[in-house]
């Protein structure tokens, strides 16, 4: 008899939990009135439920934030809280409660708490997971003049979702709307420029990558990116000269070493590329990539130098 009551709906009793900032024991509470027939119609039911689960993806994700090790219990807060409140502006768009947002008000403030789960299903290549939160996450966003802009970061990691998913559709659209967004990852722009590289649009990928150059001057990635357009589109002379116009002084990540010696292995200068190998290796040791192409380098120089010695003899 005790168990029974005990499960019963209750709106006021997942309420005061609420009040009380036990967030966790109100979606307990809440949860409960959601599935029972009489109270899941209600607006009411919705907005509660939509205000819980608010905070409580609050509550986790910004302890988190300062806790590495914390345990989030409830990551898909934010999702169910988007679709709560969507539920009771469905039902009512009037619905109101005391210290409670509106629907209409907390919808536009939960794009930050979307992004951040979204990117989570992403790194857990959850891709549909990530594609829906995120998309949910560009919805909140831009409903109204964000109080907190993204510059960009919704729309890149939505983009990068689907391509991902090889969900080329709309991919550009989303790229195109981190830049206008104010994006200043070049990863921005070298994806868009590689999906018009994709269908061998060599016009709007060098336009994208000159855009890039305007926005983030001296970027490495950038100047990467544009070496390696040069040499697709066949411009090897001009490629070259870019490649030798940078000075390792300038890179500051393995990746950027690594890349900058791939154009020097396409040139057979296997010196350079191992200087600059040897450099990435002292900054990530034990990478496979670079081991292997310190191997492919080293082999070439001794094989160059076998050749040279056959000759005199």
């Amino acid at each position: 008899m005790f168990g029974a009551s005990a499960q019963k709906a209750s709106l006021t009793k997942a309420y005061n939990f609420y009040y009380d900032k036990s967030y966790a024991k109100a979606k307990e509470a809440i949860d409960l009135c959601t599935q029972d027939e009489k109270l899941s119609g209600k607006a009411q039911t919705w907005l509660y439920k939509g205000n819980i689960c608010y905070f409580l993806a609050n509550e986790e994700y910004g302890a988190k934030q300062k806790d590495e090790n914390f345990q989030i219990l409830h990551p898909d807060a934010p999702v169910e809280a988007y679709d709560a409140f969507a539920k009771s502006m469905e039902i009512n768009p009037n619905a109101e409660a005391m210290d409670m947002f509106s629907a209409q008000d907390a919808l536009k403030q939960l794009y930050p708490l979307l992004l951040v789960r979204g990117v989570d299903q992403l790194i857990a290549k959850d891709y549909e997971g990530a594609k829906t939160t995120l998309a949910k996450g560009i919805a909140s966003y831009e409903m109204d003049k964000p109080q907190y802009p993204m510059n960009g970061d919704l729309y890149y990691y939505y983009a990068y979702t689907l391509e991902a998913m090889g969900d080329t559709k709309d991919l550009r659209q989303y790229y195109q709307k981190a830049i206008d967004d104010g994006s200043t990852m070049p990863y921005v722009y070298i994806r868009l420029a590689e999906s018009y590289k994709k269908e061998q649009n060599k016009e709007m990928a060098r336009k994208t990558l000159e855009q890039a150059k305007s926005k983030l001057p001296g970027n490495m990635g950038i100047a990467i990116a544009e070496i390696d357009y040069l040499y697709w589109s066949g411009d090897s002379a001009a490629a070259q000269n870019k490649v030798h116009s940078i000075s390792p002084n300038q890179l500051k990540s393995a990746d950027e070493f690594v890349n900058l010696a791939n154009f020097y292995i396409k040139e057979k200068r296997y010196e350079e590329a191992v200087d600059l190998l040897d450099r990435a290796n002292a900054m990530t040791p034990n990478d496979f990539v670079i081991l292997y192409n310190l191997g492919v380098c080293h082999y070439s120089i001794s094989e160059k130098l076998f050749n040279q010695y056959n000759q005199l003899a």
